[in-house]
């Protein structure tokens, strides 16, 4: 076998381990687990060691506080930066299609950030559902100020562009049905199909 294919190989495994190191890491941080066991404050320290270091290179170079505080993210933009360097780096590496692999690996990754950001927005719309319908129940008071600071500007926009409060009116409605989180939702559908057909393309 080519050994520049064997260290592609190579690479793109120690990178998968990693994603899933960062993925226990991250789940064992919500856990929030005591380390008053041995075993466990080892285990603990082992995930600490192996991702702390990386999450804070991306937090120093991105200065990443600003802009997702009061919730870390971290792990989530090391997570992208990992899949857009599996499928350029060791994909060139191994077929060395340079621009193919480079213009898949964008389209790819502007799927992935896609697929995550409509989640965003279908919590989103959920709450302006629940506004709509149900004002005065405890769900439809939470403010999630992340989801707040990354939805509303572009709803705005769609709201400027077809100069409409993008509302509509139910008889047994308490309040208006802001419905521009469900345009958005059209939206990013869209872009994610294009992407899809833009990826197929480069090959």
């Amino acid at each position: 076998m080519n050994p520049i294919i064997s260290l592609a190989n190579l690479i793109d495994l120690a990178l998968e381990v990693y994603l899933y190191i960062i993925f226990i890491a991250v789940i064992l941080s919500w856990i929030r687990l005591t380390p008053s066991d041995p075993t466990t404050a080892s285990v603990l320290r082992f995930f600490d060691r192996a991702t702390e270091p990386v999450f804070s290179f991306f937090r120093r170079a991105f200065r990443l506080e600003r802009y997702t505080s009061p919730i870390d993210l971290t792990p989530l933009f090391v997570i992208v930066a990992i899949y857009f360097f599996r499928l350029f780096v060791v994909q060139t590496m191994r077929n060395m299609n340079l621009i193919g692999n480079l213009l898949q690996a964008i389209f790819y990754t502007a799927y992935f950030l896609l697929n995550i950001y409509f989640w965003i927005v279908v919590v989103a719309a959920f709450l302006s559902v629940m506004a709509c319908f149900w004002p005065y129940h405890p769900m439809s008071q939470m403010r999630v100020p992340l989801i707040d600071r990354l939805t509303e500007p572009v709803c705005a926009f769609f709201k400027r562009l077809f100069k409409s409060p993008l509302e509509m009116q139910f008889q047994n409605a308490v309040a208006p049905l802001d419905a521009s989180p469900f345009v958005l939702l059209l939206a990013v559908y869209l872009a994610k199909r294009l992407l899809i057909v833009l990826a197929m393309l480069s090959v």
